[in-house]
């Protein structure tokens, strides 16, 4: 019997030598050597001024309103300007100075075509309910094309995409 409880004594006295870990559910959060993926850092943004251009006659304007994309720009750092009017979008592209166009396809190529020079902005027209063929030629024409319905999250991240892909091709160029 006591070279029993020896026995019993010695493995559990092991066993709490070891330090096993043993969490309880959640406790593996507490943790400070673990996180969460929501916890990530944020990514670096370079502040830009993107021209989003909702011609009142196509469906972007109310794509754009429903993933509240000016709040996410803004929250992310960037410096949107929002403009649905011809005249308002024509003293905006006057006024220079933008590195992004967002636009619906059906006014990419007008916009795209007013455009010169190396560091001319890059345009990124929205594609909304497109057929398989209209999405592929708009992919052939265009550098970055956003895919209709527009959520926020994905919304910022093509607004990434495009950036990076403008600088790569502005270094390269130069």
């Amino acid at each position: 019997m006591r070279k029993r409880l020896l026995v019993a004594g010695l493995l559990l006295s092991s066993l709490a030598a070891t330090g096993v870990d043993l969490s309880a559910c959640g406790d593996k959060f507490l943790v400070a050597s673990r996180g969460t993926r929501f916890q990530g850092a944020p990514s670096n943004r370079q502040p830009a001024n993107i021209l989003v251009y909702a011609n009142p006659s196509s469906t972007l304007p109310k794509a754009l309103e429903k993933a509240s994309v000016d709040a996410t720009l803004r929250k992310a750092g960037y410096h949107p300007t929002s403009v649905s009017a011809p005249a308002d979008f024509e003293a905006a592209m006057k006024k220079g100075g933008w590195d992004i166009i967002v636009t619906d396809l059906a006014d990419s190529s007008a916009v795209r075509g007013r455009l010169q020079g190396k560091t001319a902005p890059m345009v990124v027209p929205v594609v909304m309910n497109a057929t398989g063929t209209e999405l592929a030629q708009a992919k052939k024409d265009y550098q970055r094309v956003l895919k209709g319905p527009i959520k926020s999250q994905a919304f910022l991240d093509a607004i990434d995409d495009a950036l990076a892909l403008r600088v790569k091709l502005i270094a390269s160029a130069s």
